[in-house]
């Protein structure tokens, strides 16, 4: 798991490729987007931790589980807790799953969760 930091030039080519304004890509970023490359029981903890003082301050995460290459039941867990709780809910949010993340979800029963929490990004 890795914390993405993007440049000005970086979020200016996103926002022209997604059709929003600079700013609005700006503020997105600004909100917390985090790139998240494997989701296993080892990073559930960091990443709670790194989580809990980001909302204790009202801010909104992303999380970019686009690329995710791997992910275990602890992490498909992890991703269905958020997304039971409504007190963090609305404020973790996550991208459309990589291909393995939407598999082992399926393959658990836990596509409507992780489909509910996912937003475009």
């Amino acid at each position: 798991m890795n914390d993405e930091i993007q440049t000005m030039d970086e979020l200016e080519a996103n926002a022209m490729a997604s059709g929003q304004t600079f700013t609005e890509q700006a503020d997105v970023a600004k909100q917390g987007d985090w790139n998240v490359e494997t989701l296993t029981i080892a990073d559930c903890g960091p990443l709670y931790e790194k989580l809990k003082p980001r909302l204790a301050g009202g801010d909104t995460v992303v999380l970019d589980i686009s690329h995710c290459e791997e992910i275990d039941t602890a992490g498909l867990q992890f991703l269905a807790a958020i997304q039971n709780d409504p007190e963090v809910s609305l404020r973790i949010r996550w991208s459309k799953p990589s291909e393995l993340v939407a598999m082992r979800a399926s393959r658990l029963g836990l596509t409507s969760w992780i489909e509910a929490g996912a937003v475009e990004v």
